[in-house]
């Protein structure tokens, strides 16, 4: 077992052998990590509805005030989406509309002040 620390396209080697000879197979896998956590349990996100067509909305819950990044990534790493807002109040909703991209698992990452947050969605219905 690997634990990969860092997203990425790694190169997978298995290699199987008994009395009977060996046999090698390599595969190349995309890797994102899906848990960034925020020390902070004041502050957290989640993304509704989730599976969903593309249109959806980011919850973030947080004292924070001040400027929010958010970006969105697809499987293969691929930045996909980029927005960026000023946060007034301790829950805000935003909109967000990827009806243009494919159905798919999506990662959203948010930069709130110091604190790096994430989760995914699932586009499965256009």
């Amino acid at each position: 077992v690997h634990i990969y620390t860092e997203d990425g396209t790694y190169t997978v080697t298995f290699i199987a052998s008994n009395a009977c000879g060996s046999d090698t197979a390599t595969q190349n896998v995309v890797v994102i990590i899906t848990n960034i956590n925020s020390t902070n349990s004041d502050l957290y996100i989640q993304a509704y509805p989730n599976p969903n067509n593309g249109i959806f909305f980011i919850a973030l819950h947080a004292n924070y005030k001040g400027k929010v990044d958010m970006e969105i990534y697809g499987v293969d790493g691929r930045k996909v989406f980029v927005n960026e807002w000023e946060k007034y109040t301790p829950k805000q909703i935003v909109p967000v509309n990827l009806k243009s991209l494919s159905k798919g698992l999506y990662r959203i990452l948010l930069k709130v002040g110091d604190e790096l947050l994430q989760t995914t969605i699932v586009i499965d219905q256009l």
